[in-house]
């Protein structure tokens, strides 16, 4: 698996207009180098986010769900940009 070479950011996409939402989120994912990650702060689950990611970029993530209590902090996923050409297999192994 790629090492990861700095520490991930986070993108808070609550204050974002749902409409442009998914967009930025995707943007911000296609810049990332390979094996870099950013942590998705959001209001609610973002299940759908992460079905859409898997049919638009199949076997290019990783996704580590943090969630967290209402108390503390929304919801977290850690998305990571995994390198073209490693497949789920390879990842597992």
């Amino acid at each position: 698996m790629s090492q990861q070479t700095s520490q991930p950011f986070e993108l808070d996409v609550r204050v974002i207009p749902p409409r442009d939402k998914h967009p930025t989120i995707f943007r911000t994912f296609d810049a990332l180098p390979s094996g870099e990650s950013f942590i998705l702060v959001n209001d609610h689950d973002p299940r759908p986010l992460r079905y859409q990611l898997a049919a638009e970029r199949p076997n290019a993530f990783e996704w580590t769900a943090r969630i967290s209590t209402p108390a503390t902090r929304p919801a977290r996923a850690l998305p990571r940009k995994l390198h073209p050409m490693q497949t789920n297999a390879e990842r597992l192994a």
